[in-house]
Order: structure tokens, then sequence, then C-alpha cells
């Protein structure tokens, strides 16, 4: 123990600090003392040339003490060098011992505490500062890592807790094949439920792995588009809400079909909850050569999203205020455009939202094109022939 307590001591920072400068101080001094020695000696000796004086003896005196003064500063310097390196290095490594401390004690299920700030602004400072940054990354992630998965607890027991009371009550007595048909129905509405659920859950955990960035694919955004708003037309008709096509020219973008498709029917399906009757949904595509990307906007004249809660409405199993609501609108689980941002980042691009409450909602997602290949530059010509 003693043996590996002075290996530790040999090999910590503050001993190397110490020894460099002790021997530092020691080589100024030793420099130091042999000039002025040889710069005295030299004086007294031409002093005594000057003055023809016989007795030399006196001179090598007056040299000798001089020599033992020097030696004895070299000597006492020597001595005080390293306790002086000491406190130097307890001085100025203290915040480091400070951040040594702190992180030490540090737990995953804790990250409350942070470094102290010196508020002098230097390198030790500014380490400070970094670590605290990082912490609060940190402790960010983990807070919402742990709302993720209590939400997808919740999540998931709603539909598993349904499923069981319907099984419940077809064991609880004999029943009609009707009772029993209808029981089953719901239990494989739950099922499809759940089977929809776990597939948005997975697609999340494969946006967080990188596993969405299949940048060496290529997919027709356009036929994308006019499918999602060829799918969803009978729904925004049963709610009596107008869904228009403005503009979908031939556009390939990178990335993968269906994830792509993921993108455009949650942003369509989202302006259709949140649209009352009589109102219109816009879906408009842009190809931008020049900035070689596209544009995809869908704008609707819904409820809106109060501007406190914009920032907001990417984060998984968020949702809006349940109070600012109508009964034709149908909540989801809040995943959908959390997938959106998490396919659309994989694919290098954006998403943006500008929203006012009462008047509407259009959501902007900017993916860049794909090098258009000659098949492609074919059909998009064949295409605008026959338009």
């Amino acid at each position: 123990m003693p043996f590996a307590r002075i290996s530790d001591l040999v090999h910590s920072l503050r001993f190397r600090l110490t020894l460099w400068v002790t021997l530092m101080v020691f080589l100024i001094v030793a420099v130091t003392m042999i000039i002025v020695s040889t710069v005295v000696r030299g004086a007294l000796l031409n002093e005594f040339h000057k003055n023809q004086r016989e007795d030399f003896g006196e001179v090598e005196e007056d040299i000798a003490l001089v020599n033992r003064v020097m030696v004895l500063a070299g000597v006492s310097i020597l001595v005080l060098a390293p306790i002086g390196g000491y406190l130097l290095y307890r001085r100025a490594m203290r915040p480091l011992s400070w951040i040594i401390e702190t992180t030490g004690r540090l737990q995953p299920k804790n990250l409350k505490e942070r470094l102290p700030m010196r508020g002098t602004g230097d390198e030790l400072d500014q380490l400070s500062k970094t670590i605290n940054g990082m912490l609060d990354r940190i402790a960010a992630y983990i807070e919402s890592n742990r709302d993720f998965i209590a939400n997808a607890a919740h999540e998931l027991r709603s539909p598993l807790a349904a499923i069981r009371s319907s099984v419940d009550v077809a064991l609880d007595r004999l029943r009609t094949p009707d009772e029993y048909s209808a029981l089953l129905t719901d239990v494989a509405e739950e099922c499809n439920r759940l089977t929809n659920l776990l597939n948005q859950l997975m697609l999340l955990a494969e946006g967080d792995a990188g596993r969405l960035a299949l940048l060496n694919q290529t997919a027709r955004l356009d036929k994308i588009v006019l499918e999602a708003v060829d799918m969803f037309e009978p729904v925004a008709e049963a709610l009596s809400v107008n869904l228009k096509l403005v503009a979908a020219p031939p556009v390939s973008v990178r990335g993968e079909e269906y994830h792509l498709r993921q993108v455009v029917r949650n942003l369509i399906d989202n302006a259709t909850k949140f649209t009352p009757p009589g109102g219109r949904i816009e879906v408009e595509l842009i190809s931008q050569r020049e900035a070689k990307q596209s544009l995809l906007r869908v704008a609707d004249t819904g409820i809106g999203i109060p501007e406190e809660e914009v920032p907001r409405v990417f984060e998984r199993f968020y949702r809006v205020d349940k109070s600012r609501t109508r009964e034709w609108s149908a909540g989801g689980n809040g995943l959908g455009l959390a997938i959106c941002q998490a396919v659309v980042a994989a694919l290098e691009g954006r998403i943006d939202v500008v929203s006012q409450l009462g008047v509407g909602t259009t959501f902007t997602v900017v993916l860049p094109l794909a090098a258009a290949s000659p098949e492609d530059v074919k059909v998009a010509t064949e295409e605008l022939k026959v338009s």
C-alpha cells in the first residue's frame, strides 16, 4: 500500500509541476550565482590591481565570503522552491480538484450538481463551463429518455388493458356468435393499434441508431405525395375538409420510399385531424434546382398551435393541450411529428413549422435533391407531355 501511494504521487501532476518548478528555479539561481560570482571576483581583482596592494589574501577572503553567501542563498532557494512549487500547484490546480471531486460524485440518477465558476475567464473556467454544458445536455437526454419510456409504457398499457378486458368479458360466460364477433373485433382493433405503436417506436429507435440515413437510395417524392393525397381525400371529404394538391412536379430525393411515405402521410394526417369542417388543406411540392433542394408544404386552416408550444411539437409523445382540441379532432399518440423530424434529419434535411392560433399551421419539409438518373428524366418528360 505505501509503495502504491508513492507510485501514485510520483506519477501525479502535482509532483511533476513541483519538480519542474524546482528545476527551473535551481537552474536560474545557479546561472545567476555563477554570473554574479564571476562579476564580483573580476571587480575585486580589478580593484586590487588598481591599488597595487600586496596583500592578496584579503581579496581571496572577500571572494570566499561572496561564494559562501551565494551558496547559502542557493541552498535556501533550493529548499524553498519545492514548497513554493507545491503551493503554486495547490492554488492553480484547486479548480481542477473541484472538477474531479464533483464529477466523481455525479450519478445518472442525479445530474443536478454543476461545477463552480470562479469568474476568472481562464482555461479552467472555460473547462468548467464546457463540462457544465455537457452535463446539461446529458441530463436533458436522460430526462427525455425517462419521459419517453414512461409515455411508451403508458401507451402500451392502454391497448393491452383493453385486450385483457375484452378477453375477460368473453370468458365470463357463454355468449352468442354475434357477441363473440363483436368482442373479437374489439381485440383486433386494439391489436392493430398496438402494432402501429410498436412500428412507430421501432422507427424512432432506428433513427436514434442512425439507420434511417439511406442516402444511397432514391425516391420519387412527387409520386409519394400524389399517393398520400389520393389516400386522404375520402377521409377529408367525410370530415367536410377541402384537401387540395397545389403542385407536384417530378422530384427525386435521396431516401427510402417507406420512410418518406411516413413523413408525407403523417403531415397530411395531422392536418386532417386538426382542421375543422369547412376548412381546407393545401399540399404543395416545389423543386428548387438551383438550390438543389425540394420543398414540401402542408398548410391547413385548423385550430393552430399556441406560440409557446410550437417548439415542442416535435417532442415524442407530446400533444397540444387537450383543452384546445375539438370534438371533431381525433388525437394521436404524439409520435407522428417526432417520426417526421427523425426521418428528415437522417436525410440531411429540415422541417419547419409556422402556426397561428385559430388561423392554421404550415409545415415545410426541405430535402436535398437526388442526382437525376436518365430513367428519371425520361419518365418526367413523358409525364409532362401527357399532362
